[in-house]
């Protein structure tokens, strides 16, 4: 069953939020829905629960995101096909500097134009719940500290810590989204932290830094993409 959200939203309560999802046409089966509130104010609250789920998949989702029933559900169903990785609908690419040998963290448009990717954005993905314990292991504290000071990188971390127990790509499912972080200034919609000056280049620090603890950035590129064979036009 669907039964938890976290709410890091000091100021605005839950109840209309959760009444939205209540009347969503997914069948949450009667299950309870639960609110977890955090005390502290960390983009790591992302990946801590408070009680471990009562379901072997997780669905994470920005507030600002949009994805249709439809597409959760094949998302969900990739997901069960290789339960160890994560299906997302956002997939990034990086890339290493050939002068620098430093990482670099490339925008979407770098996907369209090569094809490739190496890690689906938690904006909107599923994967196990066993990696919620792993993103919060000792090894790990001084990344967390890294995204708690810098207040971005969470989901690459997550990337890199899902990808250091599969030795694979993630799953990019095909699928249609509403990102209203994503609005352009003026048409629309809010500002989300990709929008940030500066964004892209503190990303790319990031990974520098995560590769340390993993003895390697265990990132995998891959370049198949999923989609619904029924919506297809062309085979």
């Amino acid at each position: 069953g669907y039964e938890a959200f976290f709410w890091p939203d000091w100021d605005e309560e839950p109840l209309r939020h959760l009444l939205v999802y209540r009347s969503s046409a997914l069948d949450h089966g009667g299950a309870p829905l639960r609110v977890e509130r955090f005390a502290e104010d960390s983009l790591n609250i992302r990946f801590a629960l408070q009680r471990r789920p009562a379901a072997d998949a997780v669905f994470s989702v920005d507030d600002d995101v949009i994805l249709a029933c439809a597409d959760l559900r094949r998302l969900v169903d990739a997901w069960a096909a290789a339960p160890a990785n994560m299906a997302g609908v956002a997939p990034r690419l990086v890339a290493r500097d050939a002068r620098t040998r430093r990482w670099r963290y490339l925008r979407s448009w770098h996907v369209w134009w090569t094809g490739r990717f190496s890690l689906v954005l938690t904006k909107a993905a599923v994967l196990h719940r066993d990696h919620f314990a792993a993103y919060r292991a000792p090894a790990l504290a001084a990344a967390r500290a890294r995204v708690d000071a810098g207040r971005n990188c969470e989901d690459l971390l997550m990337a890199c810590v899902v990808a250091n127990a599969t030795r694979a790509p993630p799953l990019w499912v095909s699928a249609r989204y509403v990102d209203r972080g994503q609005a352009l200034l003026g048409l629309g919609g809010h500002q989300g932290i990709s929008a940030a000056a500066g964004h892209v280049a503190a990303r790319g620090e990031c990974l520098d830094a995560f590769a340390g603890p993993f003895g390697g950035l265990p990132l995998a590129t891959g370049a198949a993409k999923l989609s619904d064979a029924r919506a297809a036009w062309l085979w």
